[in-house]
Parts: structure tokens; C-alpha cells; sequence
């Protein structure tokens, strides 16, 4: 299934994955059928409000 549909019959908007061993972050834009790599060092926007983003440097593994 496209990312695209799955945004239109689930209404998800951001899907993150963060795979063990694998020191980045994936997040998939559904709407627009994207996805954009990130590092733990970085604040990543979040497509569920305008204003939220995810700072994932304060996460300690």
C-alpha cells in the first residue's frame, strides 16, 4: 500500500522509526508520500500540530 493511501484510509499523518542499532530517525510524511532521515542530535518537526516538535537530543539511550 502507497504511504499516500494509508493517509487517506487511516488518517495516520506521521509514522517515526527508530531501528535498534541504527543510530537515525525515519518519518514518513504520509501527505505527501515523503520520508526524511534525522539524527539523534536533532529536533524534528511533528505533522500533528503546528507548533510541536520532537527533540530527540534529550533522549538518553
Amino acid at each position: 500500500m502507497p504511504l499516500s493511501k494509508a493517509y487517506d484510509e487511516y488518517t495516520i499523518e506521521d509514522i517515526y522509526n527508530l531501528p535498534a542499532g541504527k543510530w537515525t530517525i525515519t518519518v514518513w510524511d504520509l501527505r505527501n508520500d515523503n520520508n526524511d532521515e534525522y539524527s539523534f542530535s536533532d529536533k524534528v518537526k511533528a505533522g500533528i500540530y503546528d507548533d510541536l516538535y520532537i527533540d530527540f537530543s534529550t533522549i538518553q539511550l
